[in-house]
């Protein structure tokens, strides 16, 4: 059976044979069929889609429950550093994001993304230290963040500046090379 995964879709959808069906990771015992013709919409905007080939229903499910997790855990890195957000709500999100950070792979994959990328809001060391105390792991990891901020900047200018044709040169290299 081969399966495709996605956390930002929290889906996997099944493709056994001429057979095709998914399951939402909300409700993993409910498996739906569909048609060939549906996949696309199933994962429609998912850029997270990772392909399993010759996989079981287990497998599937860990790797979906691991790629939730990794993008519900950066949805909250987002409201803890949005500063229009309320300070409860933000509060609310330190403490799933603390939850979801117990897993080693996904706080690694966390990182990397939050690495990746500038952050989107201007973010002060006292928003950090102040009202997350009692989260000294996503305070370490927001310092580091804001710590490194200028090479972070520079570093996604200077990819923003690779042509377009270069990207896809390397995108499909890489897509032969993980296949």
């Amino acid at each position: 059976m081969e399966a495709l995964v996605s956390g930002v879709a929290a889906r996997v959808v099944f493709i056994d044979g001429e057979a095709v069906s998914y399951i939402e990771a909300d409700q993993p015992e409910t498996r739906i069929p569909v048609t060939r013709d549906a996949i696309p919409y199933l994962l429609l905007d998912a850029h997270d889609v990772q392909r399993l080939k010759a996989t079981t229903e287990d497998e599937a499910f860990r790797c979906l429950l691991q790629k939730f997790n990794e993008d519900r855990g950066l949805r909250m890195l987002q409201v803890i550093l949005d500063p229009s957000e309320v300070s409860e709500l933000r509060q609310e999100a330190a403490a799933s994001l603390n939850e979801i950070l117990d897993d080693p792979d996904v706080t690694d994959t966390i990182s990397n993304w939050a690495f990746a990328a500038p952050f989107p809001y201007e973010v002060s060391s006292s928003d950090i230290t102040g009202s997350l105390g009692e989260f000294p792991d996503i305070v370490e990891l927001l310092n580091t963040l804001s710590e490194c901020q200028k090479d972070i900047i520079r570093l996604s200018r200077a990819w923003d500046l690779v042509p377009e044709s270069a990207n896809q040169t390397w995108s499909s290299h890489f897509l032969v090379i993980t296949r």
